[in-house]
């Protein structure tokens, strides 16, 4: 069905989820209410779905009925605003293909981030980093997204640090293992590849400030020590001893 919106060449519609919601038609961006919003963000992150799914996915608390309603006036006022945009179908809805979503831009970027020695580390560590995905919202299903997505990124950030250290980029292996650390404090592979990535810089003293810094807060928050495998990485490093 095609849209009734406005009709634009394909690559030129932009949706953006990272950092603040945005469309953008011809490279301008379209103000459209949060509603239309919540519709064009769950169709970029969970694709082509049927349209009682959406509707309770969308309004989980609103009685079927009233939901599809809902669902309804939010196509019809989508496809107003940015008819290319969506693929009506009589059960079903989708973004149109040719729509350039940031998420899937990135996702798509990442395949063989750990196995492919090409690609510019610095700018894999920008859009890792800058990956918040629709700060300030709070439904369910994007908190699912946002924590399936943090996991993508932490085990990106350390394919890439894997990489660059097998490289011989210490100092960029290190910056990439630090923000898996920032995303997952507790996360101890992330750990380690930063302590060894001090040691192949040569700076053994941040290493042991690495590990001590890490053990402190597993023994605070979890009443636990770090695993023999790290601590072995760092002999200096104060191991507590068992109590006899």
């Amino acid at each position: 069905m095609p849209g009734v919106g406005v009709t634009v060449a394909a690559g030129r519609l932009q949706l953006r989820l990272f950092g603040c919601f945005d469309v953008r038609v011809e490279d301008h961006s379209v103000e459209i209410a949060r509603r239309e919003q919540r519709l064009l963000a769950f169709l970029a992150l969970r694709g082509r779905r049927s349209r009682s799914y959406v509707a309770g996915m969308l309004w989980p608390d609103t009685p079927e009925h009233r939901a599809l309603a809902s669902l309804r006036a939010a196509v019809l006022r989508s496809r107003k605003l940015v008819g290319d945009m969506l693929e009506v179908g009589r059960t079903s809805l989708a973004l149109a293909p040719e729509v350039s979503v940031d998420v899937q831009d990135m996702l798509h970027s990442l395949g063989g981030i750990g196995q492919s020695p090409d690609g510019d580390a610095r700018e894999a560590l920008v859009r890792l980093a800058s990956a918040d995905l629709l700060p300030g919202w709070y439904d369910d299903w994007v908190l699912f997204e946002k924590e399936r997505l943090q996991h993508i990124r932490i085990r990106a950030l350390e394919a890439l640090a894997e990489r660059e250290l097998l490289g011989g980029e210490p100092e960029l292996a290190l910056t990439a293992s630090l923000e898996a650390v920032a995303l997952e404090p507790l996360r101890e592979s992330a750990h380690a590849i930063a302590i060894r990535a001090h040691l192949r810089a040569g700076n053994p003293a941040a290493a042991v400030q690495e590990y001590e810094g890490y053990r402190r807060r597993l023994q605070t928050e979890l009443a636990i020590a770090p695993s023999p495998e790290l601590a072995r990485l760092v002999p200096m490093a104060r191991i507590p001893r068992p109590r006899g």
